[in-house]
């Protein structure tokens, strides 16, 4: 830590990252198990907590001060919730074997989507460019295959990612993530062994399931706005089939693996693909003014 000019600050414009062990030249300092210069399981739960970010508060989310490595503020650089999440869904968009946005494009024999043709965007084995960066030397652990290091990207698709997607096509590609797993065929192998595919996946053991939990509740519709232009009037579902109701793959993806999971599984819903979805105990309302997610 470095001290500030005045002693009597509660803050200061913060430490250079050029200084810090993080990022610095021959700085390889690390807090947890995860490695220096990876992306890991620490950092694994950063997509669907922007996504939720960006979902609960869509206007602050992007309205934000970004910080060059003298640790002051730089307006040239322009990231924000929207930039970050256009990124990951961008990656799959150019990069995945099958176009998710598509229907059917990525269904393989059994109605089910082929996870092989998805991986092929985030790992390196399978042709996945850029998977490292000057920053991020060193290649994640474990990989994409592990269902906390990808079932967070997929909520990155709750932001419009124009011109390169329509509404109706992100649409698709949430579909086509929450037809990945057959639920009544869950893995339970430990996830730094990523050599059984779906099953790695497609995980019941508590972290990796808690993430797909998580990830599949953010993209499914069941957030509402809490920021300044939360109470702008009217409603309306997502709705990843098409329609105005909730994806009905995703809610049963989100039911039952909490409850195989044995972390609840409360998420009961009721409606067809098509038609105006509702939830017991809560609402999965979408505010109206977040016009892109209507599906009409």
């Amino acid at each position: 830590m470095a001290d500030c000019n005045n002693g009597k600050s509660l803050n200061c414009p913060g430490v250079p990252w050029a200084t810090t062990p993080h990022v610095g030249k021959s700085g390889t300092c690390t807090a947890s198990g995860t490695k220096w210069g990876s992306w890991g399981t620490d950092a694994c739960r950063a997509p669907w907590r922007i996504a939720m970010d960006y979902v609960l508060y869509p206007d602050e989310s992007v309205k934000v001060a970004m910080y060059g490595e003298d640790g002051l503020v730089d307006p040239s650089i322009n990231f924000n919730s929207k930039v970050y999440l256009n990124n990951l869904a961008s990656w799959y968009k150019k990069h995945a074997r099958c176009d998710g946005g598509s229907t059917g494009s990525c269904i393989s024999r059994g109605g089910v989507t082929d996870p092989n043709k998805l991986a092929a965007a985030f790992v390196s084995e399978l042709g996945a460019p850029k998977v490292t960066c000057e920053n991020v030397p060193f290649p994640p652990e474990p990989n994409w295959w592990a269902a906390e290091m990808s079932h967070p990207t997929f909520a990155s698709f709750v932001a419009p990612l124009e011109p390169l997607l329509i509404r109706s096509e992100s649409s698709t590609w949430l579909d086509t993530f929450a037809k990945l797993c057959n639920t009544s065929n869950l893995g339970s192998y430990d996830d730094e062994d990523t050599s059984h595919g779906v099953l790695n996946l497609c995980s019941k053991t508590y972290f990796q399931a808690s993430q797909q939990v998580i990830s599949a509740m953010v993209s499914s519709g069941t957030l509402q706005v809490l920021g300044a232009s939360g109470g702008s009037g009217g409603s309306t579902t997502l709705g990843a089939s098409g329609g105005s109701g909730s994806s009905p793959s995703t809610t049963r993806w989100i039911n039952h693996i909490g409850s195989s999971s044995g972390h609840g599984g409360s998420a009961s819903t009721t409606g067809g693909s098509n038609g105006g979805g509702s939830t017991k105990g809560g609402s999965n309302l979408w505010p109206s003014w977040l016009s892109w997610l209507r599906w009409s």
